[in-house]
């Protein structure tokens, strides 16, 4: 089919999205509740979209709300939020190689006018590139990115965005202790 992607790779992908794509430009298109979705996936593996089928945040009750995404990885939790009618959505990555993805996956998806994403830490201090925990939610490769990028705490996004009332989804890949 003309893309680079080991057997296994495409085997779970398809297993999941069993009418899906996957494109030579290191995308995958397929449909969510009737709407197409297409998302890039860079070097990650293609099945990282699988957030649009398991149903982890069914039960999250989105609609017409505003929701925090702390971790808003390479996109696909804030435009599978926009997607369930969220009117906005404010997401923080602090991996600046995710943060780039998320990007062109919102822009990918047309969501930039209800999700906003931010190169930005959730802490109540900053962390850097040293710090050991880092091992867990962030890539060696990609640790350099920690450095440049500012830190927020949830009371700073409250107060800066006027938020009254919502859904907060914290998934930081090990750092949700703090």
């Amino acid at each position: 089919i003309g893309v680079e992607e080991s057997w296994h790779d495409m085997v779970n992908f398809f297993r999941i999205f069993p009418f899906g794509r996957i494109h030579k430009n290191r995308t995958v298109s397929f449909s969510y509740k009737g709407m197409p979705v297409t998302m890039y996936y860079g070097d990650i593996k293609p099945v990282s979209c699988g957030v649009f089928k398991n149903g982890e945040y069914d039960k999250l009750c989105v609609s017409g709300k505003v929701v925090v995404d702390v971790g808003g990885a390479h996109g696909d939790t804030p435009v599978l939020f926009a997607m369930q009618g969220a009117t906005k959505v404010l997401a923080y990555e602090l991996n600046g190689k995710y943060f780039g993805m998320a990007t062109r996956n919102i822009q990918l998806n047309n969501c930039q006018d209800r999700v906003s994403i931010f190169h930005c830490g959730v802490a109540a201090k900053k962390i850097c590139s040293t710090d050991k925990i880092l091992g867990a939610c962030v890539p060696e490769t990609d640790l350099s990115s920690v450095d440049s990028a500012d830190f927020v705490t949830l009371s700073q996004i409250v107060e800066n965005n006027n938020i009254n009332s919502a859904v907060l989804k914290i998934d930081v890949d090990g750092y949700e202790y703090e």
